[in-house]
């Protein structure tokens, strides 16, 4: 029992290491499929990520206040930012470790739930990219 838990965490620190060894390189993403100066070599997969918040009561309130005034609403705005930048980093972070150093075709969606609920989903195909010489 204690090889296999020795064995577990050998390999917990090997993925650990070739995680940290890819995020040295310049990760990068984009919605188009290429990169200016570099070819991708490797396609690895689609990844994907949500991220769900809460509008809560007094957001929605200042919302439906904005819209009958005719103004747009900061605070829906940054909590709709923040949701995308959210899912964003966990997208990165699940291309890495799945090898990756960019993703191509980044695409969001933007959903509503019941109750004063909205998703955030972003998706992507991580890639291994090199630079052109």
């Amino acid at each position: 029992m204690e090889e296999i838990i020795v064995e577990r965490k050998e390999n917990q620190n090997k993925l650990e290491q070739e995680i940290s060894d890819l995020s040295k390189l310049p990760f990068l993403s984009t919605t188009g499929y290429n990169f200016d100066g570099c070819t991708i070599y490797r396609y690895i997969g689609i990844v994907s990520s949500e991220y769900v918040l809460g509008t809560g009561s007094i957001s929605e309130w200042n919302a439906s206040v904005s819209d009958s005034l005719g103004i747009h609403s900061k605070k829906m705005e940054n909590k709709i930012a923040t949701a995308k930048m959210e899912a964003m980093n966990t997208l990165c972070k699940r291309a890495v470790k799945a090898g990756a150093n960019s993703i191509i075709g980044v695409k969001f969606n933007i959903m509503t739930l019941d109750a004063n609920m909205i998703v955030v989903s972003v998706d992507g195909t991580a890639v291994m990219r090199k630079e052109i010489k």
